[in-house]
């Protein structure tokens, strides 16, 4: 029988969880954000030598599983003399995993800026910095928002990952719940109806920047 005040008592540790899973989400999409641009940056316009590596970097990145990049940093790292928190740990790495898919949604969205813009930044004589930051760059973003949206739900689908370098995300602690308690039906329904309030305020969030940001035809 499904135990539900076990499922009522138990469950602000759950909430506690979820505080730490959101703050991890929202610092590692900031991150992803930032470092996203910077590499597409880098890979549409440095020289040829730079955007390589910086493509082959990217790539390299993308394609490893997360759980593998998480070991080898909090575990592997140490031996060579580089020790780092647990918390900053999860950012660093969940925010460089998905940055390396932002870059490629920068990428798609620059070079769907109309030719015209561009030459109408140089006849206007405007310079190089302002009219990316102003004008071009702004035109870019706003088509992004549904992937980035995507992204950051993506990201807090893989953050239970998180839970073996000892983060006391969601997940991880619902399953010590349920193993100290043998209340496996009640936790991960409880796990299951939390990940899915959380992705659909992601997804209304995400909505909700799309409308405010969109221009009047």
């Amino acid at each position: 029988m499904f135990d539900l005040e076990f499922l009522i008592a138990h469950l602000p540790v759950l909430l506690s969880a979820t505080g730490v899973t959101i703050l991890i989400t929202v610092l590692g999409m900031a991150l992803s954000l930032c470092l996203g641009l910077v590499l597409a940056v880098v890979q549409l316009y440095a020289a040829w030598p730079i955007a390589r590596l910086a493509y082959v970097l990217a790539q390299c990145v993308r394609v490893s599983p997360l759980l593998i990049q998480i070991y080898f940093v909090f575990y592997v790292l140490p031996f060579y003399g580089l020790t780092l928190p647990p918390f900053l740990t999860a950012v660093l790495i969940i925010g460089t995993h998905y940055g390396t898919y932002a870059s490629e949604i920068y990428k798609a969205g620059i070079r769907s800026i109309p030719r015209s813009q561009h030459d109408a930044v140089v006849a206007l004589n405007i310079p190089r910095w302002r009219a990316w930051w102003r004008i071009l760059l702004p035109q870019a973003v706003i088509p992004m928002i549904p992937a980035f949206g995507n992204c950051a739900i993506a990201m807090l689908k893989e953050s239970p990952l998180l839970s073996v370098i000892t983060i006391p995300e969601l997940v991880g602690v619902g399953r010590q719940l349920a193993f100290e308690t043998f209340k496996y039906t009640e936790v991960f329904t409880a796990l299951g109806l939390i990940f899915l309030v959380l992705s659909s305020l992601y997804s209304v969030l995400t909505r909700w920047i799309e409308r405010v940001t969109r221009v009047p035809a």
